[in-house]
């Protein structure tokens, strides 16, 4: 079984750890380098990566490779192959160094090899055991440690129990009692039981991940988190009586139900309410900016009204301008002529003069009141923009508070 397929299973194992990452990084660093290092490999755990020096590399022509690669790299260029056989080197000797500063081979995960069931009758399990206790936030006294852990080691184990799962070879001698009927390892089993909790990696986060993919289905991708962990935490009640039709049908069980029933009519009302809430501030929402739109094409509107009145104003101006200087020339004219007609006794000169001057005079009235046209037509933009201004700052829609 490969290591990482092995620390997938769900049990305790932290009892192997040590043994098994030594193994590994024996297995990685016998590939490239020679024996003598393979007989130190505690040490040079213990010592650091430093201690992997290249003068310890096997040579090139040893270096462990399968069939397969052996057959391919017969087919190549020395040159080729040498280099090839170099990055091998370089490869397996990072692994084992990666190793070795990663996987966190400290006192503790060695002196949890206590634990394993070929240790617990060895003399090294007495330091071993105190090590791992002093290690844990427990209040424990190492003398009553040890005393029971020497009884312990006198104990005769069940057959075939070191066949069954680590927690369950350690609870045969925790359900053993003295002649008073008292637990008579108390003590190393608040040990054994805190040790044996420790995580020996991730497997079990990584299956919690893949039981939540389990039950977050296509169909339920609208699933609530609180909605996931109400299944996951009653899968893993069911789970201690391995199956639903098991669990027995108790008093407490049923008022739970019942509450949880209630709880659940209150959570859906709640939900309710929110969403109606939600609904109407939405729609109270969507009127203001539809009645804001609509305001906005008023004031467009009003804007292009102005902006023709305004042309239209500028060209009445204009011609009001143009034919008030007529007028004054006209009138100008009329007068010296009569003036003139006058001074010669020019009877017939001054009559034409008269005329000229009475069509003057009418003129002029029209331009008066095209004049005052003007000015209404001015005063009238005018108002009209500042009710525009005014309505658009002074009349903004509202939401309604509740």
């Amino acid at each position: 079984m490969s290591f990482t397929k092995k620390f997938q299973r769900d049990e305790a194992l932290v009892h192997i750890l040590h043994s098994e990452l030594s193994l590994l990084i024996q297995k990685l660093a016998g590939r490239v380098y020679k024996s003598d290092v393979l007989k130190k490999i505690d040490s040079i755990i213990a010592q650091g990566v430093n201690a992997l020096e290249v003068k310890h590399f096997l040579p090139l022509a040893e270096i462990v490779l399968s069939t397969e690669v052996k057959e391919e790299l017969a087919k190549v260029h020395s040159n080729d192959k040498s280099k090839f056989l170099k990055d091998v080197q370089t490869h397996y000797s990072s692994a084992c160094k990666y190793l070795i500063e990663k996987a966190h081979l400290t006192k503790l995960t060695k002196a949890l090899r206590c634990l394993h069931p070929d240790e617990r009758q060895k003399r090294r399990s007495c330091e071993d055991i105190i090590t791992v206790s002093k290690s844990l936030p427990l209040d424990v006294q190492d003398d009553i440690l040890l005393d029971q852990w020497k009884l312990l080691q006198l104990e005769t184990e069940n057959p075939d129990s070191k066949i069954t799962r680590i927690e369950h070879f350690w609870n045969q001698f925790f359900s053993r009692c003295d002649s008073l009927g008292a637990p008579k390892f108390d003590v190393v089993s608040k040990v054994i039981k805190a040790a044996l909790s420790l995580y020996h990696g991730n497997a079990d986060i990584e299956r919690r991940f893949s039981v939540s993919r389990w039950a977050l289905t296509e169909d339920k991708s609208s699933m609530s988190e609180r909605t996931l962990n109400a299944i996951l935490i009653t899968k893993d009640a069911v789970k201690q009586y391995g199956s639903p039709n098991l669990v027995p049908i108790t008093k407490e069980l049923i008022a739970s139900a019942h509450c949880a029933h209630r709880n659940y009519q209150l959570y859906l009302e709640d939900v309710k309410i929110k969403k109606e809430a939600e609904q109407k501030k939405s729609e109270e929402e969507e009127q203001l900016k539809k009645e804001l739109l609509d305001k906005q094409k008023q004031t467009e509107d009003a804007k292009k009204d102005i902006q023709a009145k305004e042309l239209d104003l500028k060209k009445k101006m204009k011609d009001h301008e143009s034919a008030k200087e007529t007028v004054d020339t006209l009138f100008k004219e009329a007068t010296e002529r009569l003036e003139n007609a006058i001074k010669n006794f020019d009877m017939k000169e001054v009559k034409l003069a008269h005329a000229m001057l009475e069509g003057v005079s009418k003129m002029k009235e029209i331009e008066e009141m095209k004049c005052k046209e003007v000015k209404s037509l001015t005063q009238s933009i005018q108002k009209r923009k500042s009710n525009v201004i005014s309505s658009f700052m002074y009349k903004k829609p509202k939401l309604q508070n509740k």
